[in-house]
């Protein structure tokens, strides 16, 4: 079963240059195939609970060069709160297909994925 893509939304330098729409940031979660971005080192990711309960999601680990992982696992978001976390280091975060690996533990906490440029 493969993970679903997430969109990534990439900053816009020329504020000017700005069309209806171009700022708007697109929320995705699949609880059940779970999430996937491309990693570059320059995304920020958001995880968004709009739900009146805390819920909580997971970045996958793999190994480093020292062979140690450690998942970021079931990071709780409270309700009604958006939590950032800036993907700059990719070692031990990057899948050897290039993805992050993301999982959310309830479809009302969403991700979303900001590249800056």
């Amino acid at each position: 079963m493969a993970r679903t893509a997430l969109p990534v939304t990439s900053l816009k330098q020329d504020n000017y240059a700005v069309q209806a729409g171009d700022l708007a940031v697109p929320f995705a979660s699949d609880t059940v195939n779970f999430n996937e971005f491309a990693a570059s080192g320059q995304e920020i990711l958001l995880a968004q609970n709009t739900d009146a309960s805390p819920h909580t999601f997971t970045v996958t680990s793999v190994a480093d060069h020292m062979g140690r992982t450690q998942d970021i696992a079931a990071y709780s978001v409270p309700a009604n709160t958006t939590a950032a976390i800036q993907m700059s280091t990719l070692e031990g975060w990057k899948q050897t297909d290039g993805n992050i690996y993301l999982s959310s533990s309830d479809a009302t906490l969403k991700f979303a994925v900001i590249r800056k440029s």
